[in-house]
This record gives C-alpha cells, sequence and structure tokens, in this order.
C-alpha cells in the first residue's frame, strides 16, 4: 500500500466489491492529501487498479519500466529551492 489505506475496503466482502466494480481507486489526494506523492506514481497506481483489464499492465516489465521511469526522474531532479 502506497498511501496506507487499502484502496477498496467496506464492511463486507460483497460491499468491496460493489465498491471495486461501481466506484474504482480514489487519488492519492483523496485518501491521503497530507503526503504529496508525485502524480507520475499515482498514475501508476491507478492502472494498476484500473477496473478494465485491458487497460491495467500487462505485464511486469511494463509497470518495471514506468516505475524505473519516475526513480529516474526524481533521482536526478535537483532539490527544491527554498
Amino acid at each position: 500500500m502506497v498511501t496506507g489505506v487499502q484502496p477498496f475496503s467496506a464492511k463486507t466482502a460483497l460491499q468491496t466489491m460493489l465498491i471495486r466494480v461501481t466506484e474504482g481507486a480514489k487519488t492519492f489526494a483523496v485518501v491521503r492529501p497530507d503526503l504529496n506523492l508525485p502524480l507520475q506514481l499515482e498514475k501508476i497506481v491507478l492502472k494498476a487498479l484500473s477496473r478494465e483489464r485491458s487497460d491495467r499492465y500487462q505485464t511486469m516489465e511494463e509497470l518495471k519500466g514506468d516505475l524505473k521511469h519516475i526513480w529516474i526522474r526524481r533521482s536526478t531532479q535537483p532539490p527544491p529551492s527554498d
């Protein structure tokens, strides 16, 4: 869990499945706005949790490539100036 909160949670398994099918995952800003997580990471997580199978990552290599891309971008960016 990236946010520390389950993406789909309800009182019963049936309610959880209904949320999964009808609503989809909530954005990081909705779930934990205090974390200030990168938008690129949010896009990756939401793609992995997509309702439609065809919209999800088809291979672990595809997921790994996107994660590696944001890791490299963040590690090469200069620190923010205050």
